[in-house]
């Protein structure tokens, strides 16, 4: 018998329970008791021996880990249980499991979202040292102009608290609405909604389209899907990749050769479309004129981009000399 001891947040991290942040805050709330005593941060218990609660029901460990993709529709709150009365976002999965989200969207914010039961791997997906990237598309109300965005790309800090360089791009505007890409490596609280009110714009809608290697593709606002095992092992890199091979097989069976279709489609339709794009081989071959188009409307697209190329351009000197003096 293994008489190993582990700490108590680890332990409900790997029942599946919850994160092992979430497990710190609710043993620090006096959620949990170990042998009948109120269990306290810090605690250490050998889980073949010890008897843990969580509000009065036995903790046990299971084996079976479960990997949910869910398209978060606006009105649902991304938390297990909701003290107002709110939908929750486990009201959208059936299944007789206890999944917790990976991460939050706030309550009008739509998109991406991945549930489970696997406490290492959320805390993988999670944690700022691992630099998980996550990339919203965010419209905004009128015409974002360029200083908007510029102070949007090099804010540095949020309410006085430092923050990670992120990346912003300019996707489509015009006078009624602009669309912004931004790509994160962290997660702070409402941090983009604080960085917009900060820049000066105003959000009309939030949707995070795609996490890691991990993108939204197809899937319908509220529907969700079981990661396939690749798609796990993607997303966790180096992380111990026998944990995807304990998805359910009847959840493979059910899922897995429509996602592979549908992963053979949007591969087949991104070669395609790259074929097709301004300025690719295949659209030079194909297209004709019509690549001047195509040119136009990318500069539409990005024009904040272009005139920061062409400024940059315009200023360098050519392979490091000075221009001679006119006489």
């Amino acid at each position: 018998m293994d008489y190993k001891s582990i700490k108590l947040q680890k332990f409900v991290s790997d029942c599946g329970l919850m994160s092992r942040r979430e497990a710190e805050a609710e043993i620090s709330a006096g959620a949990f008791t170990v042998n009948g005593a109120v269990a306290k941060l810090g605690d250490r218990i050998i889980p073949s021996r010890d008897l843990i609660k969580y509000k009065n029901d036995v903790l046990k460990k299971t084996s079976i880990r479960h990997y949910i993709m869910l398209n978060k529709p606006s009105g649902y709150v991304t938390t297990l249980a909701d003290e107002f009365g709110r939908e929750t976002v486990c009201s959208l999965i059936d299944l007789p499991i206890r999944l917790y989200p990976v991460g939050r969207l706030d309550k009008n914010s739509e998109g991406l979202l991945i549930m489970t039961n696997d406490g290492e791997f959320a805390n993988r997906m999670t944690h700022p040292r691992y630099h998980q990237k996550k990339r919203y598309l965010v419209t905004v109300n009128g015409f974002a102009d360029n200083n908007a965005v510029d102070k949007l790309q090099h804010m540095k800090t949020l309410d006085g608290e430092p923050i990670l360089p992120l990346d912003i791009k300019i996707n489509e505007r015009n006078e009624n609405a602009s669309k912004l890409i931004f790509t994160l490596a962290e997660g702070k609280n409402r941090q983009i909604r604080r960085m917009c009110e900060a820049a000066g714009l105003t959000i009309m809608q939030l949707k995070r389209f795609a996490v890691g290697s991990l993108q939204i593709g197809d899937l319908k606002p509220g529907a969700w899907r079981h990661l396939t095992p690749d798609e796990v092992k993607e997303l966790t890199g180096d992380y111990d990749n026998d944990k995807a091979k304990s998805i359910p097989e009847n959840a493979v069976k059910q899922h897995g050769s429509a996602v592979s279709d549908r992963q053979k489609r949007n591969n087949g339709n991104r070669f395609k479309n790259a074929r097709r794009r301004p300025g690719s081989a295949g659209a030079d071959k194909n297209n004709g004129a019509g690549n001047k188009s195509g040119k136009s409307e990318r500069s539409h697209e990005n024009p904040h981009g272009k005139a920061v190329m062409q400024a940059g351009a315009g200023n360098r000197p050519k392979s490091g000399h000075l221009p001679r003096k006119q006489k």
